[in-house]
């Protein structure tokens, strides 16, 4: 029976953990003067998105990979700056915690909304 228990202990202990925190499969968009952009982590790989016009299109970043630096922050690939974990800041904008793609989307589309609604022409 010891055995037994030391070999399901080795086996558990041998398992990969999932990591806490991480933040694939998790997004932020980044509302600035003039605009917003967005990052969705996937992979390890980021997919840039931002408005053009009244469309979402793939930013420069897009398809770049990502690292996770330490606890703090999330270098992306291309990006002369960081996405820190704990402000959700990246450059001088505040960006915000999205957890599936589709959101991300639909606060894109809600952008291009109201700006459609704020021109006279």
């Amino acid at each position: 029976m010891k055995t037994l228990s030391a070999i399901f202990l080795a086996l558990f202990l041998s398992l990969p953990m999932a990591h806490a925190g991480t933040i694939d499969g998790k997004g932020v968009y980044c509302p600035y003067d003039g605009g917003v952009y967005s990052f969705w982590f996937v992979a390890g790989k980021v997919l840039h998105r931002y408005i053009e016009g009244y469309e979402i299109v793939a930013g420069p970043l897009d398809e770049n990979s990502y690292e996770e630096v330490g606890t703090r922050k999330i270098d992306i690939a291309g990006s002369s700056s960081y996405l820190y974990r704990d402000t959700l800041r990246h450059s001088d904008n505040q960006c915000y915690l999205v957890n599936n793609f589709k959101e991300l989307l639909e606060k894109l589309d809600k952008y291009i909304a109201t700006a459609k609604a704020k021109n006279k022409l």
